[in-house]
């Protein structure tokens, strides 16, 4: 690529390369009007073909590091972490790991999460097993990729390299239908003859607890394995839920204490009782026969054995525990399998609201946000029909027309017009017909017909009522 000058003219030559079809070479002259234009054209080219090489820090690989550090620095959720480092690590990093981040447009991550909608779930398989039917990913897991994207380029316009860098994930939520609202679907909840079926079949088992905190007080399966002793209330039946296993505080990040029933108090009683006969009688004995210690236990209720500092093996531990127990309990009870530990919370919301419990109070309950949560969850088990309330609203509201009056006399024994009533600034007589205001030409008016039929012209009916 140089300048020259061809027919008296300056320009720039240069090679295009080989043609696609016969591989030749092809050169090409540029015709410019000066040789000083000629030289602007030419560096012009050169910037175009110029691709400086990507910053290694730049890589998204080598900004997660970066990027999960941040999190934990601002203090997010361990929760929340660990589902960003899972989401790199086995989705995003394998493939977009060694782009720059300044060339993820938003059309590479429109077809990496679309690859990732049709592509199979790994969940559950393992080295050298035999592989199962073939499972998509679900929805909500192709939209954690999201999250986690748009979170990283969040962090990346911090950095002052990259501060116009656009958010490539703008708007692909709405494109590729991974909204929250578009995989919801039904909310499953088991009716009261199901719930008792299930548990009566979970009564004498160590699981029954667990089961009857979320079918009979509402919590989240991580707010259930976080009760503590200290969080009953027996004397005045309440139960503070403030956290969840394995983190600081609740979904919502706020505190709700919980009205529970006679039974459940009477369940977690037994608990309490079993676990302080245990802490009693549990001792570590030494070859010789002497006591050691007793047996440290953790200060969760439903299992003591999970440690105060749970790890995300503890967690997982404890949550495996109780949904297999759920599913075994579901066949021993002979109900479908496709209910879940969050199908009782869904359970006790919808039994609620069947009883005729206003939605506020199942708001308070539930810990929802926002009482448009609560009715968008469970409206249908809202009753539809009013029952009579619109008869209840107008036999409650009619206008009172005032008592009967019988007409009255003047000194001459003749019967005057009936008393006209005051109700509301209108004009009634005892049948409840509305009269003319009194003429206000004289003190009584003396037209038979009334004041409308008089000369004064006095105010006229109401509108579209009959007078007369």
């Amino acid at each position: 690529m140089r300048v020259i000058e061809k027919n008296g003219r300056f320009g720039v030559d240069y090679d295009e390369g080989a043609d696609a079809e016969t591989g030749k070479r092809r050169r090409r002259f540029v015709a410019c009007v000066s040789e000083a234009d000629a030289y602007r054209t030419l560096a012009n080219l050169l910037d175009s073909r110029y691709e400086p090489e990507p910053d290694p820090a730049h890589l998204l690989g080598a900004f997660s590091a970066k990027f999960i550090a941040d999190c934990r620095a601002r203090g997010l959720e361990p929760s929340t972490v660990e589902r960003y480092e899972g989401s790199l690590r086995n989705h995003i990093l394998p493939e977009l790991g060694n782009l720059p981040l300044q060339s993820i447009t938003r059309e590479v991550v429109h077809d990496f999460l679309k690859r990732k909608l049709e592509a199979e779930s790994l969940q559950g398989l393992k080295e050298n097993s035999r592989k199962r039917a073939s499972k998509k990913l679900e929805r909500g897991s192709v939209r954690q990729l999201l999250t986690t994207i748009r979170a990283l380029f969040s962090v990346a316009r911090f950095t002052p390299e990259l501060a116009g860098l656009p958010n490539p994930c703008e708007g692909l939520a709405k494109r590729l239908r991974l909204s929250a609202k578009h995989d919801e679907g039904e909310v499953k909840a088991l009716t009261r003859e199901q719930l008792a079926r299930l548990l009566g079949a979970a009564r004498e088992g160590p699981h029954y607890a667990a089961l009857a905190l979320m079918a009979w007080a509402g919590l989240r399966l991580g707010e259930a394995l976080a009760v503590q002793e200290s969080d009953i209330d027996f004397s005045r039946s309440v139960l503070m839920v403030s956290r969840t296993l394995g983190s600081k505080s609740t979904k919502g990040k706020k505190s709700r204490i919980v009205d529970v029933s006679r039974h459940l108090l009477d369940v977690l009683r037994d608990v309490v009782e079993r676990n302080r006969d245990v802490r009693r009688s549990a001792k570590v004995v030494a070859l010789d026969g002497s006591t050691i210690s007793p047996v440290t236990r953790g200060p969760y209720l439903l299992y003591p054995e999970i440690p105060a500092k749970v790890e995300a093996k503890d967690k997982s531990w404890a949550q495996k525990i109780v949904q297999r127990a759920m599913t075994e309990t579901l066949k021993v009870a002979g109900l479908p399998e496709h209910f879940t530990c969050h199908s009782l919370r869904h359970t006790y919301a919808a039994n609620l609201i069947s009883a005729g419990v206003s939605a506020a109070y199942v708001q308070r309950q539930m810990g929802h946000a926002s009482i448009s949560l609560t009715v968008d969850l469970y409206g249908r088990w809202f009753p539809v029909q009013g029952n009579g309330a619109v008869d209840d609203l107008s036999n409650s509201t009619l206008p009172t027309l005032g008592a009967e009056m019988e007409p009255e006399t003047d000194s001459s024994g003749l019967e005057q017009s009936p008393q006209v009533v005051a109700v509301q600034g209108v004009n009634l007589n005892r049948r409840g017909s509305y009269l003319r205001s009194p003429c206000t030409c004289t003190s009584r008016c003396p037209s038979s017909a009334g004041c409308w039929g008089h000369p004064c012209g006095g105010p006229s009916a109401p509108a579209g009522r009959t007078t007369r």
